[in-house]
């Protein structure tokens, strides 16, 4: 992709992480009140759509993370070869970390 497409990737995420976590705090935490016991938590954390939803707000924010810590060291002076082999280490850690994020999501539902 060309790098207009990246930044434009950029803008969209900031807008889904706005939405997607402005959907989280009003469904539990002004709808639904705060959960009391460690089973309204787990029995949210054993439900698809919600593990789901958590793993669906994980990938854009990881994204624009990533992309945005990119472009702030881009903005420094690196040369572009450093540059290349920092963008391409970021892209494997987010990628690494978001794989175990994922999997702390979705372990209950998996055992």
């Amino acid at each position: 992709m060309r790098e207009v497409h990246w930044k434009l990737l950029q803008a969209i995420t900031g807008a889904l992480i706005f939405f997607l976590v402005g959907a989280h705090l009003v469904q539990l935490h002004l709808a639904g009140g705060e959960p009391r016991t460690w089973a309204e938590v787990s029995g949210r954390a054993a439900s698809v759509g919600w593990v789901v939803f958590y793993i669906a707000i994980l990938a854009v924010a990881f994204y624009h993370a990533i992309y945005g810590l990119k472009v702030i060291i881009s903005e420094l002076s690196v040369s572009l070869p450093r540059l290349r082999i920092l963008s391409w280490v970021l892209s494997v850690m987010g990628i690494c970390i978001f794989a175990y994020a994922a999997y702390v999501a979705l372990f209950d539902i998996l055992t």
